[in-house]
Formats: C-alpha cells, structure tokens, sequence
C-alpha cells in the first residue's frame, strides 16, 4: 500500500494522472484503492511498492507545481509512504 496527502484540486489533478499513466499499462497490478481527505492510497505488488510511491510522488508534485507554481512545488511539497496497511504506513520518499 502507498499514500499520500495533498490539496483538493490538486488532489483531483494527481488521480487524473495517475489514471492515465494507469490506463496506459503502467505498474501492472497497482490498483487506486481510495481517498481519504486529502490522501491518496494505492495498492501494488509488493517488489514494484517503492517504484510506485516514486511514481506517485512526482505525479503528485507535477500536480502541485501545476497549482501552485514551480517555488511551493518541489519535492519536499509532498510526503509519501508505504506499507503492509493503512495503519503501519512509513515515510518512503
């Protein structure tokens, strides 16, 4: 499991780029599972979890600079994590 907190829009402009790069065959068998406020949680194969959470970190910063600019963007603008569960998430990326 990966997730993440961001932002309404760009919340919804992250899960709009996640489901093209999705649609388009990319991380077979990662699956959105649900949002939870301002969290996005994925599932996947185990051995591809950190590639995800890569992958969804700069899906998610994309999104960010896209709405905020490129100077509030960055990487240290988004904090993502993973694990077996919701509840036993650790900081990854």
């Amino acid at each position: 499991m990966v997730q993440s907190s961001l932002p309404p829009d760009i919340l919804y402009i992250t899960l709009i780029k996640l489901d093209a790069d999705l649609r388009a065959g990319m991380y077979p068998g990662t699956r959105f599972l649900f949002t939870a406020h301002d969290e996005v949680v994925l599932t996947c194969p185990e051995d591809i979890a950190k590639e995800v959470a890569v992958w969804l970190k700069s899906k998610m910063v994309e999104a960010f600079e896209e709405v905020l600019g490129p100077k509030l963007g960055g990487s240290r603008s988004v904090e993502v994590g993973g694990g077996p569960s919701w509840g036993d998430i650790e900081e990854w990326v």
